[in-house]
């Protein structure tokens, strides 16, 4: 009875083992960037990109081809500049937005801001 009693404990920490493992996976992997994941991004998922997307790449010097190819289309484009929707930042009310300004379809600048 005691032995059985240890072999179901012993199980029931494997699982929540288990789930510790996986919850930190997820939670870590969700915020890896990659071009894919922003592009077809849900509610809030760039957001929790950011940091590891600017953390790859330095925007100033890149070409408008260079960041389309990175981040896709933009939500808004205007004479030289393009602006990508991110999602909420707490405790922000309104939505900030990534703005890559271009001087001759290099970018000049780039500003994460809330809109």
């Amino acid at each position: 009875m005691k032995k059985k009693k240890i072999i179901v404990f012993l199980f029931i920490l494997f699982i929540i083992v288990l789930a510790v493992l996986f919850g930190f996976y997820k939670y870590h992997h969700d915020r890896y960037f990659s071009t894919a994941r922003w592009v077809n991004a849900q509610k809030n998922e760039r957001a929790d990109m950011m940091d590891n997307l600017l953390e790859r790449y330095e925007f100033k010097g890149m070409t408008k081809g260079e960041i389309r190819a990175v981040l896709g289309q933009p939500e808004y484009e205007k004479d030289e500049t393009d602006t990508y929707i991110v999602g909420y930042f707490f405790p922000a009310l309104d939505p900030y937005v990534l703005t890559i300004t271009y001087e001759n379809d290099t970018a000049a600048e780039w500003e994460l801001s809330e809109s």
